[in-house]
């Protein structure tokens, strides 16, 4: 069996999606409501036009 890998300790409620794919082996990412802008790493607000 292969290590373990890191986990956050407490998944907040924004990264909580994120890190439930990471266990199916899958990669997911948000997108803005406001500027459909891509937010990778997951994050309460858009990088890009600060919307939450």
């Amino acid at each position: 069996m292969p290590p373990l890998r890191p986990q956050p300790r407490f998944p907040e409620n924004d990264t909580q999606p994120f890190w439930d794919a990471t266990k199916r082996r899958e990669l997911t990412y948000q997108t803005c409501n406001k500027c459909d802008g891509v937010i990778f790493y997951p994050r309460r607000h858009c990088p890009n036009c600060g919307s939450d």
